[in-house]
């Protein structure tokens, strides 16, 4: 059995790393300094290791309850929305406006976390720096382990550069520590930087050992060097080089898809309310078998499970429809709230003298409060071919239990005349009120029978006459009328499979009317990657090189493993972007992966979906709101979802009767290098982005990797 790296190990590292001077960028952004005698030791690289380690996580959890930092790579694009729509003003009217070098990139907030990725990247790049600076000077290391370090560190700066360049452009590099404060950065471009990321991996590739070669597992290993050295084999236009690294890590490194059920089977929170069947793809994503040593699949993992180094991560809070809003949803009769305050569908605890265990749907869901929704993209059009529905596959599977819809949830107040009955969005037929009502107790909820639905009751018709003799006109609630009044926050499915995490806190606290995700005690381990996405990754790489057919069978590998019904012969970039939706949604930083697959049209030619091409002179240099031109990341937000599309605004997509606009710019592909940055670097000028505030195409900037390191 492998070990798990432990909480000590990154405790140590940051204890070893507390006389830090302020991190890259931020308040005294390009001074670097660090102890060299903490360095010149095997325990300090190691303890700057941890730290890069650590690092991966932290990046995008930050402990945030309402909007985590992943979703801030979902936000504008085509399989999400910022949905938070009591934040009235902020992100999600308008994000063209509110997005610039000045403002708009929140470090955490109810908003976004877009600084965090800048800020949390070169602290990161600075301790992966820290062992490449002072390595050599370690003594005692044969050259096998010396390598082994580089190797790690080099994957950590990689995939740092990696994220950093397809959300922010050309950014500065920087590979060394200086040695005095250093203010004249310039930046470096893109495509040059990828081209250094090669040259790296392909020297930790062959350095760093594969996972079953390791003792421990939580640290860089070849796997993750490999799947990371071949996308970006993809950005630099090597797409057979790509393909062939992934056919390595597919059919050489000892992995495989897991097929069948395995390791721990963790229940849906309770089973009386919504059982889960066991399968495959809900054992695959639970945390206490991200690890389990029969998951043959991980590659690397993320490791969030003990209290020594823990991060919570409130998926079923901030990514859960907020299904109790009591504010938005009314019962069929058109009620919101019982007499008492509270709303037809709410989060009662255990010991709350309502509670039915048929009804728990706060244990099975989890508190919901609908920072961040899923589009109708994913949630409807990726799982219908030619009209037909896909509910056979696992990853949008009622019957299994891994998919809910609204309609499975039911109303759970015993007050409402509706009790026991499927949540419904419209009315379905119209109601003039009671003129007998159903029976209810001495306390005054109503009494239901067995199957939770109310005893009695009769409906005035239209033309009866009501007790104050008035004759009935109109219905109270009329046949077809929307029932829900924030649709954005309060109505999508979920797919439970993904989002589902055993909160333990609350488990064990039987007054507990919050069940959030991974809190404090909970298993919170995710993937950093698996062998799913090298199957899609090759999928990309025969697709740029002309081979839709032999595409089509990496994409029909993880579709098979799925129980999906249809089976391609073949396949657009489309139906490989709508794979990855499928398989790894919140896996993936998909703003950065949709910036990726732009520049990869771009530099091979193929068309995309809709039969458009792309130029390598202007994919990234466009600018404006309207649906015509723009990158492939601008096509997929406004015909995938409902950015910059009033004539999609209709479709029930409402929140409270304001209309929400959505708005982005093709210039959004690149959020802005911020101004924080920029000022800082007071010696020299830093280039920003095409289409924002301040940005200069004669601005100079590095085109040759080695050359900005030199200049160093």
């Amino acid at each position: 059995m492998k070990n798990i790296i432990k909480g000590g190990l990154v405790l140590s590292a940051a204890s070893m790393l507390a006389s830090c001077s302020d991190s890259f960028l931020e308040q005294d952004p390009l001074s670097f300094y660090e102890p060299q005698a903490t360095y010149t030791t095997e325990a300090g690289l190691q303890a700057a290791l941890a730290k890069c380690d650590r690092s991966i996580k932290e990046i995008f959890m930050d402990g945030n309850g309402n909007v985590l930092p992943m979703a801030s790579n979902y936000n504008m694009s085509d399989l999400g929305l910022y949905a938070k729509t009591d934040n009235w003003g902020s992100f999600q009217d308008n994000f063209d406006a509110i997005l610039s070098p000045t403002s708009g990139l929140a470090d955490g907030g109810d908003a976004n976390a877009m600084m965090r990725y800048w800020n949390e990247a070169y602290n990161a790049i600075k301790y992966a720096n820290t062992v490449l600076t002072y390595i050599d000077d370690v003594p005692g290391l044969d050259e096998k382990l010396r390598d082994e370090y580089k190797g790690r560190a080099y994957f950590h700066r990689a995939y740092k550069y990696y994220h950093l360049v397809l959300q922010y452009g050309n950014v500065p590099l920087v590979t060394k520590l200086p040695s005095s404060p250093k203010r004249d950065y310039h930046s470096t471009s893109k495509e040059a930087i990828f081209e250094m990321l090669v040259h790296d991996l392909e020297f930790a590739v062959n350095a760093v050992p594969l996972q079953k070669d390791m003792q421990y597992i939580g640290m860089v290993n070849k796997e993750a060097c490999m799947i990371l050295l071949a996308k970006c084999y993809l950005v630099t236009g090597q797409f057979a080089e790509a393909e062939k690294m992934c056919d390595e890590l597919i059919n050489n490194t000892g992995h495989s898809l897991m097929t069948a059920p395995f390791g721990t089977f963790v229940q849906s929170g309770n089973p009386d309310t919504w059982t889960v069947e066991r399968n495959v793809m809900w054992d695959l994503m639970r945390g206490v078998n991200v690890c389990a040593s029969d998951n043959k699949e991980m590659l690397m993992p993320i490791l969030n499970f003990n209290a020594e180094n823990f991060t919570q991560y409130l998926t079923m809070r901030a990514m859960q429809v907020h299904w109790s809003n009591q504010g938005a949803i009314r019962d069929k009769y058109g009620v919101y709230k019982d007499r008492w305050g509270e709303g037809m569908t709410f989060n009662y605890a255990r010991t709350n003298g309502y509670y039915n265990a048929k009804y728990d749907w706060l244990r099975v869901m989890g508190r919901g409060i609908g920072c961040f929704r899923t589009s109708v993209h994913f949630n409807e059009n990726i799982w219908n071919y030619d009209g037909e529905v896909d509910w056979q596959d696992l990853r949008h599977n009622r019957e299994k239990g891994n998919w809910i819809e609204m309609n499975d949830i039911k109303y759970n107040n015993p007050n409402s005349a509706a009790h026991g009955q499927s949540m419904v969005l419209y009315a379905p037929e119209d109601f003039y009120g009671w003129k007998v009502e159903p029976e209810k107790n001495s306390d005054g909820t109503y009494k239901f029978d067995e199957n939770g639905l109310c005893i009695g009751g009769e409906q005035y018709k239209l033309g009866d006459v009501d007790k104050e003799g008035n004759v009935i006109k109109e219905p109270l609630v009329a046949k077809g009328a929307l029932l829900c009044s924030d649709t954005i926050r309060s109505w999508y499915p979920t797919p439970l499979w993904k989002n589902y995490v055993l909160d333990v806190t609350a488990e064990n606290n039987r007054n507990a009317n919050q069940f959030n995700g991974a809190t404090n005690g909970s298993n919170g381990n995710m993937y950093l990657y698996r062998l799913a996405e090298a199957y899609l990754i090759r999928a990309e790489a025969k697709f740029y090189q002309g081979k839709a057919g032999a595409a089509a069978q990496d994409v029909n590998v993880i579709r098979q493993r799925a129980n999906a019904k249809k089976m391609f012969t073949t396949v657009t970039i489309g139906d490989i972007m709508d794979e990855r939706a499928r398989e790894l949604l919140y896996e993936e930083w998909r703003q950065a992966e949709l910036c990726r697959v732009s520049w990869c049209l771009a530099m091979s030619g193929q068309p995309d979906e809709w039969g458009e091409t792309y130029s390598k002179d202007n994919w990234d240099k466009q600018e404006g709101t309207d649906l015509s031109g723009g990158s492939y990341w601008f096509k997929r937000v406004t015909r995938c979802n409902i950015f910059n599309r009033a004539d999609m605004m209709g479709e029930g997509i409402r929140s409270n009767d304001r209309a929400l606009r959505y708005i982005v710019n093709k210039r959004n592909l690149f959020w802005p290098v911020p101004n924080s940055a920029i000022t800082a670097n007071s010696e020299a000028p830093l280039a920003q982005n095409y289409g924002y505030h301040g940005y200069d195409a004669a601005t100079p900037m590095w085109t040759n990797w080695e050359e900005a390191v030199a200049n160093e």
